[in-house]
């Protein structure tokens, strides 16, 4: 269970910063060198935490995906328990932005009640799982890019699969592409401050209802 997996990654952390300390100290003995002055220990450590930390952020798991909050976010259940994990490297329109609800349903075409593999990067400020998922052979973050159900919001645009998944759509006019203008959700939420509003953890359907979309 989730509790075997955490001791699992801590003992593989723990035993990586053994090998990193052990390294040093031969390296230090061997070469009568100055490695273990202080800057080095401060690297060491900093080498330790990073170690000590990627596990708690870095997992994988397979999970039933119960809702589709929006066309990047969605609720897993893990160990029983509902997860929510946010699409990395891609941002999906807001609902109440053009194509939001076609972006929304794509999403939900993909995944709902369906087994994903959901593999992790880290945990954002809302308390989301950051984290690229796999419907059966489709990775989804790429597919919402692919068919212009979302942008391309890979960390300082360094995803080339993604960007150029996202040029290919621009190309082809699918999905928001297919109109001029189109709006990044964060300078589309900087517009409109009023009308975004945060959805609860608990959505329990997949699409909630709304007007057509343009889109589909």
């Amino acid at each position: 269970g989730e509790s075997l997996r955490r001791v699992l990654a801590y003992s593989s952390s723990i035993y990586a910063i053994c090998l990193v300390i052990r390294c040093a100290a031969s390296c230090a003995s061997s070469r009568k060198s100055k490695f273990l002055e202080v800057p080095n220990i401060r690297f060491l450590i900093c080498a330790a935490l990073i170690c000590l930390s990627a596990p708690a952020n870095a997992e994988e798991f397979f999970g039933k995906v119960i809702a589709v909050m929006d066309g990047d976010t969605l609720l897993v259940i893990r160990d029983g328990h509902p997860v929510k994990v946010r699409l990395a490297g891609i941002d999906a329109p807001e609902k109440a932005q053009p194509y939001g609800i076609a972006s929304q349903k794509s999403l939900a075409e993909l995944v709902m009640r369906k087994q994903v593999q959901v593999v992790s990067r880290a945990v954002d400020d809302y308390g989301r799982l950051v984290a690229t998922v796999h419907a059966g052979e489709i990775n989804v973050n790429h597919e919402q890019v692919r068919r212009g159900m979302a942008w391309e919001y890979s960390r300082y645009h360094s995803n080339r699969e993604l960007m150029a998944l996202q040029r290919e759509a621009q190309q082809a006019g699918r999905g928001l592409w297919a109109e001029e203008g189109a709006v990044e959700p964060s300078q589309w939420r900087k517009q409109h401050p009023g009308t975004f509003v945060a959805r609860p953890d608990g959505a329990a359907s997949a699409v909630a209802p709304a007007p057509p979309d343009p889109a589909l």
